[in-house]
């Protein structure tokens, strides 16, 4: 079982990412808690209206749950119970929505965090808890264990809570060296930045595996890519590698490559960050030449001769 949180502001874009039906089968608004609403739109509206009297910003805790198989009503009511006791919730108003996708059904909420006394509720180390949630539910409901990145902490939090069994089934299942942490091939950011430029993430990271492969040094995997559309470029705020894709997205090589830092910074030890150019130089270059190439198009519309009746068959 997969659950991630963010804290966020906007709640006009969140509802429409909620009722959004293009890249959902189903959308499902099925309750609320200490909201008079009959859309997403306009308990969202009013939960931005309840943070105006705070000082906080991102009033909003959107939640997805993302479970292996199907669960009932009951599981579902056991899960959320779980979820808001770690987190403190209990008393906070929320909406649920279900969606579809993929014939796979999830679940979101958002919370406000904003109470009556006009505070927000602390929430902090999200992906820790997450995980720790998360393993609480797959033991009490029997469900399959997913592998975590944060399993030591989660392990030292459960024991701390007095979930010894739950830490001790963990540390039997999770912890041995030979199985790999889990790494996303595209960060949330990246996968809606690809959404955005409609690229496809595994063949990006295709294409940085095989130039990878085929290199022997950054100068070559540079020169390689280069070939492919791609440009390697140092990041605007932290110095380091990036890549450009054509439509101008932002890869993180570690995490395209499943490598860590140290190993890529190894290989392309014969790079020098401060020749490469910036992100924000790169995306520039990318912006101009699509603005030329469409100028170039319609110039050439413009130049072919006008459509004759005589051409026109019936």
């Amino acid at each position: 079982m997969i659950i991630k949180s963010s804290q966020r502001s906007g709640y006009i874009q969140l509802a429409d990412h909620l009722t959004n039906t293009n890249e959902n089968e189903l959308v499902e608004f099925t309750r609320s808690r200490n909201l008079l609403a009959s859309s997403i739109h306009e308990a969202l509206e009013i939960m931005d209206c309840m943070a105006k009297g705070s000082l906080c910003d991102q009033h909003l805790f959107h939640v997805s749950i993302n479970p292996d198989s199907v669960l009932s009503p009951e599981q579902w009511e056991f899960i959320w119970s779980i979820f808001e006791d770690e987190y403190g919730l209990n008393e906070h108003p929320y909406i649920e929505v279900f969606h579809v996708k993929n014939n796979r059904k999830h679940c979101h909420r958002v919370y406000e965090r904003v109470g009556d006394d006009c505070k927000a509720i602390k929430l902090s180390f999200n992906r820790m808890r997450n995980e720790k949630v998360s393993r609480i539910i797959e033991y009490d409901l029997d469900l399959s264990l997913t592998l975590g990145r944060h399993t030591k902490s989660v392990i030292k939090h459960l024991k701390n809570d007095g979930r010894n069994d739950v830490a001790t089934w963990l540390e039997s299942n999770n912890l041995s060296p030979s199985v790999p942490l889990p790494q996303a091939i595209a960060s949330t950011s990246e996968q809606q930045q690809a959404k955005r430029h409609k690229l496809d993430v595994k063949q990006v990271r295709a294409d940085m595996l095989e130039a990878y492969e085929n290199t022997r040094n950054g100068m070559e995997f540079q020169e390689y890519i280069h070939e492919m559309g791609y440009v390697l470029a140092k990041g605007d705020r932290r110095r380091c590698f990036v890549i450009v894709d054509f439509e101008g997205g932002v890869h993180a090589p570690r995490r395209r490559l499943s490598l860590k830092a140290r190993v890529i910074n190894e290989k392309w030890s014969d790079l020098t960050l401060s020749d490469l150019p910036l992100v924000s130089e790169v995306q520039k270059t990318i912006k101009k030449q699509k603005a030329r190439e469409l100028q170039e198009e319609l110039a050439k519309g413009l130049d072919e001769p006008p459509l004759q009746l005589e051409d026109i068959s019936i």
